[in-house]
């Protein structure tokens, strides 16, 4: 814990050093809760601060605003704090989140479909989650599948780790139409495939945020430890498919033993929701 610490307090003084070296005129805080970072843009110096005052460091803003208890996206509510300032306000209807490619990202994913005999069409799994109660069984993920390639789709698998790659592995035992890039894609090249697919399935992870970027449609088997509506992917044509439970949101950061809210949710009732957003 002391190694930690001053481990923390070195890496501290050193961006305050290189923060007050550039002379930053605005820093914006967009994190609600602690620990964030306007202590350290305050030490830092900056003369224009803006931030949520919910962590309990809003006498350190210049221009602050309360975080409240709502039902609206994140990126509603930053919206409303960027609000503060004058000259944001007419371009705020604007705001949604965005990635972009580029020639040489896009010349590798070619070369690695052409490889792996990839089509033009295909939907993509995304099957990790950062947290393990937020996963859908195995079994589910199959017959998900199974339901896609009745109705001629074809599916690329994307994952991370040895756990994933495992779950992959079954999943694209079950047709030559299943093609299992886990464990194969560096991070861009991920978000390349994903913004290739005519449709993302994830769960509760970056990998819905990143179709929601790439303006490709997403259906997101979400857990109901959250807020749903807060923290879903930002795009008209993004679908959050929850199990109703009564515990629903429960807050807790680790889920439960059953997590009935993710594992009951069904394949059919997720592919329903495919079928639904692709033309």
């Amino acid at each position: 814990m002391w190694r930690k610490l001053a481990l923390d307090l070195q890496s501290r003084f050193l961006a305050i050093r290189e923060i007050r070296r550039i002379g930053y005129d605005l820093a914006i805080d967009l994190y609600p809760y602690f620990p964030n970072s306007i202590p350290l843009l305050f030490c830092a110096g900056i003369p224009v601060r803006l931030g949520w005052t919910s962590a309990g460091f809003g006498g350190l803003l210049t221009h602050g605003m309360d975080w409240e208890d709502s039902a609206a996206h994140v990126v509603e509510w930053h919206k409303r704090l960027l609000g503060i300032l004058t000259s944001c306000r007419e371009h705020l209807g604007l705001a949604r989140t965005e990635l972009y490619s580029s020639d040489d990202i896009r010349s590798q994913w070619r070369t690695i479909a052409e490889k792996y005999r990839i089509p033009d069409k295909f939907i993509a799994f995304h099957v990790g989650a950062g947290g393990i109660h937020r996963r859908w069984p195995t079994e589910n993920w199959k017959r998900l599948a199974e339901l896609c390639l009745d109705k001629g789709l074809s599916v690329v698998l994307l994952g991370h780790g040895e756990e994933e790659r495992a779950i992959c592995r079954e999943i694209a035992e079950q047709s030559p139409d299943i093609h299992d890039l886990s464990g194969q894609l560096p991070w861009r090249l991920m978000s390349e495939a994903i913004s290739q697919s005519q449709l993302l399935v994830g769960l509760e992870s970056a990998s819905g945020h990143i179709a929601a970027a790439r303006n490709i449609p997403v259906v997101s088997i979400y857990s109901g430890t959250t807020r749903t509506s807060v923290w879903r992917p930002f795009h008209p044509s993004a679908r959050v498919v929850v199990s109703s439970v009564p515990c629903s949101p429960c807050y807790f950061h680790g889920g439960c033993k059953g997590m009935e809210c993710v594992r009951s949710t069904t394949p059919e009732t997720v592919f329903s929701e495919v079928a639904a957003l692709l033309p």
